[in-house]
């Protein structure tokens, strides 16, 4: 099987939070985050498998604080998710 580095299948997502994603608090959805967090991972496995790929299973997911609050006058603004290696090394 060929070597592959994580920058060939390297794939950023831009997102506008819009108030339908964010709840009375004006937070972020967190299930909203998970769906784009699931998106991006399929993409990215797609690309470095070259074959149809599906998520099983998500081992755990923690939220240590909201993940995107809207100020009161900012109207757009964007979710933005970085790639992290098994290492730990963000890309």
């Amino acid at each position: 099987m060929e070597q592959k580095s994580w920058r060939e299948s390297y794939t950023e997502l831009q997102r506008l939070v819009l108030p339908a994603d964010t709840n009375i608090y004006n937070a972020l959805y967190g299930g909203r985050l998970v769906e784009w967090i699931d998106n991006v991972a399929s993409i990215v496995a797609t690309k470095h498998s070259r074959r149809r790929a599906v998520t099983g299973s998500i081992d755990s997911l923690f939220f240590l604080s909201p993940p995107y609050t809207l100020g009161h006058r900012d109207n757009e603004r964007q979710a933005q998710l970085r790639h992290q290696d098994y290492n730990g090394d963000t890309g």
